[in-house]
């Protein structure tokens, strides 16, 4: 999530179909409801009114109270990430990571023109109505006819002296005299049996000039990256032999092929023909050359997006993973063997639970629409659960799917079962929010945010017994996951990018504003978090919400699809779950959580039931927090609302940790946080109020704004970066902030002790 040029998602993109409430909560005086929901058509008319009156009251309010926006001036705030280009803060790259042929910024999968144009374009196969001047057209070549998901591919296309004339198109009229430049020229990439081809329904397009220039930025990443990297070292050397024997300027170089759940795939090079004195005037192209066919290998038995995650029992663990195909999902498991000899995977589990999902099961558009740059089928989503498991135990597993020819497995993988409930011994856990698209078309960060957490597992989890740097027990990511946004590609990438580790430790997830706010299309069952939700279909819109178009209209249904939380709550919305001496509750901040609603009353149960003789520690994650001090006012006014509605209830039953994201920076406040106001004099052990540390630094395009004065922070930096929690027994408990920078990677920025006295 970002606010306005970084970090404000699509709040201030509004459309006339986006709501909010009219009544706004004065501090100090009282209103009539202030957080009811009035009519979707009274929304509709005043909500630029509303908008405008909430930013002019937190103004008077904050500075009434003396919390003037400053810019912190004290080195410890003023951290600052690599630079980031703010209108990248959003973007989602294409398919293929295409860029712009005169910035090099990448092209919006969502937003891209060239797709808007060829959607409206007119195709030509055959050569009926045209002649070539002479007999050399380019041909389209593939240095290899079959690929894996994830290997580099080069696409090269032969130079030609031919030029395309009219022979019978509309001879009555004049053809523009002047023809279309090379670089306009197309090469567009099709999936799927040849049979079904439409020219309109491409994968990926880019022009030439397009593609040079995503080769140029290739080509330099991989010259940087195979300096330490012998495979890379081995590619590069035989890509400079094909360059050799090409014009370089005629070559695609395709750094990492997306998962594809076809069978074959070919590219198409399209020549632009000439545009014709008639209106409307729509672009025209030609077949020119068509590539070798590319066969993807097991494209649609092979297992994808494995990932662990607990089921609130402590001897299970959930397995899901994604295929092209339907068929049985089937795992193979068993204790793993000592002393590094083979282990024997004599248990079997087969069956689970399958689905999928469809463009029309969402809300909105874009991720209803089928159109390129929008929704993929995800193919089919298995998930089944092993029962009965030893306890901190390792165990090797592997994935498969059973059908007509066989099962065709995953790599072997470990993983160590969770702690008892209550143990008191130590454990850490990995937590962070805001991570985003993979390597290739985003942010660096959030790549190298998950290499980082692959070395704390290479690190960490090979010796139990170290106990002052005890096992990594879950990697908790409370929302902004992929930033998919209705670009379905996205969530491919983004799994294939964290698979790194989510193999071998439990991934436990929320949600957040780009993974559920939605202003309509939620009625009927759409919306996945029903019957929790109004009925109007277009989510929890209360007077202090920017809640609007985030998640590109996907409504919360692939994150519901593609995880499995524990079931004591409302799915992947809101659940607990507890490991060892921690007990951990993850809540929706896009949901109501005021005051008598079903989750607010859930959080309170759930807090209720809470023994702490058996877990001391509380620890609640949300997606945007209850305390930030970045001067935005549209979304201080979310953290208000939500310190309104829960801060109290927080208070009442001692919650240690609040972790949040939304933000795109790192804030750690004092300890003893409550109504405010530090409460540090009271501590030494006595609780005064959690701790609250915004997190939300796994990758997306780092924060660059000024602050308010208050007396809360006590560390704020701009930097990607991951928190560390380790707790050493039932009154100790250490946080790290740990850098992702590059060249940081893996040094302490900020660390506190919260002792408790039991």
């Amino acid at each position: 999530m970002a606010l306005e040029s970084t970090c404000c998602d699509e709040g201030d993109e509004r459309s006339q179909e986006e709501t909010a409430d009219v009544e706004l909560l004065v501090p100090g005086g009282e209103t009539a409801n202030p957080y009811h929901q009035g009519t979707r058509k009274t929304r509709r008319l005043l909500v630029a009114v509303v908008t405008t009156c909430v930013s002019c009251v937190l103004f008077v309010w904050f500075t009434s109270w003396g919390w003037r926006p400053v810019q912190l001036e004290n080195d410890a705030f003023t951290h600052q990430a690599v630079p980031q280009q703010q209108e990248d803060s959003h973007r989602v790259p294409t398919f293929l990571s295409i860029v712009h042929e005169e910035t090099g910024d990448y092209l919006n999968a969502l937003e891209n023109p060239l797709y808007k144009e060829l959607l409206n374009a007119t195709f030509i196969t055959t050569s009926t109505e045209f002649m070539l001047e002479e007999t050399s057209p380019r041909v389209l070549q593939l240095d290899r006819t079959e690929l894996s998901f994830g290997d580099p591919l080069v696409v090269s296309w032969t130079e030609s002296s031919s030029t395309m004339t009219s022979r019978v198109l509309h001879p009555i009229r004049e053809v523009d005299k002047h023809n279309a430049n090379d670089k306009d020229d197309i090469v567009a990439l099709y999936c799927g049996r040849e049979e079904e081809f439409n020219p309109h329904q491409f994968r990926e397009a880019a022009s030439l000039s397009q593609i040079r220039a995503t080769s140029k930025r290739a080509l330099h990443d991989l010259q940087y990256h195979a300096q330490n990297n012998v495979e890379l070292q081995s590619f590069e050397k035989k890509l400079g032999t094909l360059l050799s024997k090409n014009n370089t300027s005629n070559v695609w170089y395709i750094e990492s092929f997306p998962i594809v759940r076809e069978e074959t795939c070919q590219f198409r090079l399209w020549k632009r023909l000439p545009q014709m004195n008639t209106y409307p005037r729509k672009p025209r192209f030609i077949l020119e050359s068509v590539s070798p066919v590319l066969r993807l290998k097991n494209s649609m038995q092979i297992p994808t997006a494995i990932h662990l995650a607990l089921t609130g029992n402590a001897s299970e663990i959930s397995i899901s993973f994604n295929t092209g195909e339907e068929g049985t999902p089937v795992v193979m498991y068993g204790k793993a063997s000592e002393n590094n000899k083979p282990t024997v995977l004599k248990h079997k589990v087969e069956g689970g639970v399958t689905n999928t999902y469809q463009a029309t099961d969402m809300c909105q558009e874009p991720a209803t629409s089928t159109d390129p740059g929008s929704f993929i089928p995800p193919g089919y989503l298995h998930t089944i659960t092993l029962r009965g498991l030893d306890l901190d135990t390792n165990h090797d597993y592997k994935v498969g799917l059973a059908g007509g020819q066989g099962i065709t497995w995953s790599n072997i993988h470990r993983f160590r079962t969770t702690l008892p409930i209550g143990s008191t011994q130590p454990l850490s856990l990995l937590v962070y929010a805001d991570q985003g698209c993979p390597e290739f078309g985003w942010a660096m960060g959030a790549n190298i945010t998950a290499a980082l957490v692959e070395q704390h597992l290479n690190e960490r989890n090979v010796n139990p017994s170290n106990l002052s740097s005890p096992m990594i027990r879950g990697v908790h990511h409370f929302g902004d996951l992929s930033y998919a946004r209705g670009a379905a590609h996205i969530w491919d990438a983004w799994f294939q990018m964290i698979s790194v580790f989510t193999t071998r430790v439990p991934l436990m997830i929320g949600i957040g504003n780009h993974e559920y706010c939605h202003t309509d299309g939620g009625q009927d069952g759409k919306d996945p978090s029903l019957p929790y939700n109004d009925i109007s279909g277009g989510g929890f819109h209360p007077s202090w919400s920017n809640c609007f178009l985030d998640s590109g209209g996907e409504c919360g249904v692939p994150t519901s699809k593609r995880f499995t939380m524990p079931s004591n709550g409302n799915g992947v919305f809101w659940y607990s779950h507890d490991v060892g001496s921690v007990h951990t509750i993850m809540i929706s901040t896009e949901h109501n959580a005021t005051k008598g609603s079903v989750q607010y009353d859930w959080i309170l149960q759930d807090l209720q039931a809470v023994n702490r003789s058996i877990t001391p520690w509380i620890i609640v994650e949300m997606h945007r927090p209850m305390y930030m001090s970045e001067a935005r006012w549209e979304q201080n006014s979310v953290d208000i609302g939500l310190r309104y509605e829960l801060e109290d209830l927080l208070y009442q039953y001692q919650v240690d940790l609040v972790l949040a994201g939304h933000y795109h920076a790192y804030l750690r406040s004092c300890d003893g946080l409550y109504r405010g106001i530090c409460n540090t004099e009271k501590q030494g052990g006595t609780y005064s109020g959690p701790v609250h540390i915004t997190v939300g630094t796994a990758g997306a395009p780092i924060d660059s704004s000024s602050v308010y004065q208050q007396n809360w922070t006590v560390t704020l930096l701009y930097e990607w970066g991951i928190g560390r929690v380790t707790v050493f027994n039932s009154t100790v408990l250490h946080w790290e902030f740990v850098s992702a920078n590059p060249g940081d990677e893996g040094i302490v920025k900020d660390d506190t002790f919260i002792i408790r006295n039991r």
